[in-house]
Parts: C-alpha cells; structure tokens; sequence
C-alpha cells in the first residue's frame, strides 16, 4: 500500500505494535523514533479523537515530510469506547516524488517552506525568478490548516517569451506600415501639388 510505518498502541500511547518498512528493498524495517514522538507530540495517540473520522497530519522528522494518519480502536461499527489508536504513515521522500513527477510530467519537488502572511486563500503562490523561469508553490493543508510544506515546479515562460516576441514584431510591422504610409501620401502630394507650386512660384517670379 506504499506505507513505511505502522503503530498500534493503547491509550496509554504505550506501543503494541510498531513496524516500519523500506519500499525500496521491500524488507521490514525499524519504525523510526523520531516518527514516534512527532506523533505524540501532535496528540495523534489520543484516544479521545472523532471515533468515526481519521485524524490526519503533516509532520517534518529530520528533514522529511511523512503523511500520517491516526484512527481510534473502535469497533466494526464505529462504537467506542476506544482501546487503543492505529497510526498509518507515508514518508514523501525522493521515490514519491518521482512518482508525482511520472504521473504529471512537470519537474516538482517537495520544499519546506513557512506559509507566507500574504497567500492566497487558494494556498497556491506564483513567484516570477526572472524574465525566463517561473515558479509556482502549492501549500498542503490538513485538519489545521495549511502545513509548511509545499509542492514546488519551475517552468520556462515560454507564453512570456512569445507574447514578448509577438509584441516586438507588431511593433516593427506598425513602424515598416507608417513608413509606407507617409511614402504613399508625399509622393503624390510631391508630384501633384508641391511641384506645380514650384512652376507656378517660378512662373510668378519671372
């Protein structure tokens, strides 16, 4: 199922059963301490969550993002009281990136980053690098709220570099048809009105 950690305790956050598990190699796996606490700490083995609905969290342990969640023992149909809590994890390293990276074809990557003060109620921020590359950012977001991780892509501006193109030619071409235009108009008012003045002017004169 692409999981890499299973916790079983009682209410006592006392563990029952606890096994990690490398997708790489396919081999079981110590459950990673650092996991556990993470998970204590965000009060993920508290037998008092919704019995009908998981709990879910994203929580950074050394430097990896892991997708966790929680759901109280309960009976079949959704009955307490609960005896214990069932924790599923899914560490979000470089394999499941790349798979997010197959399945959309786009360069992503997973970036720790503080959700700014200033995004988007959409949770996705758009930053211009430079005249050739733009980057996006999509926040992830649980029960909390938005998490600070956030999914990253940086793309060549091609739009950006044809409407540039596109404008400049425009440009060109409005300046190549007033050049003609203005040749259109003198040469006739040169040859129709301005050259029988200069007779005329000569004939006076004389």
């Amino acid at each position: 199922f692409g999981l890499h950690a299973i916790l079983i305790t009682d209410c006592a956050a006392q563990p029952i059963y606890a096994q990690g598990f490398d997708t790489v190699s396919k081999q079981a796996a110590p459950l990673p301490a650092a996991l556990r606490t993470a998970v204590a700490a965000n009060s993920l083995l508290d037998c008092g969550l919704d019995l009908k609905a998981p709990a879910g969290r994203f929580l950074v342990v050394d430097g990896t993002v892991w997708l966790v969640a929680a759901h109280p023992v309960v009976t079949s149909r959704f009955e307490g009281p609960a005896i214990g809590m069932l924790v599923f994890g899914r560490a979000l390293d470089a394999a499941q990136t790349d798979r997010l990276v197959d399945l959309t074809q786009l360069p992503l990557s997973l970036v720790l980053a503080p959700v700014p003060s200033d995004l988007a109620r959409d949770g996705i921020q758009v930053i211009v690098l430079n005249a050739a590359t733009i980057q996006g950012r999509g926040w992830f977001s649980d029960e909390h709220g938005l998490a600070p991780v956030a999914v990253q892509v940086e793309l060549p501006r091609e739009y950006y570099a044809h409407s540039q193109w596109l404008l400049t030619w425009l440009l060109w071409a409005f300046v190549a048809g007033g050049i003609v235009l203005v040749a259109a108009i003198t040469i006739p008012l040169e040859k129709l009105v301005l050259a029988r003045l200069g007779r005329l002017s000569a004939a006076v004169q004389a």
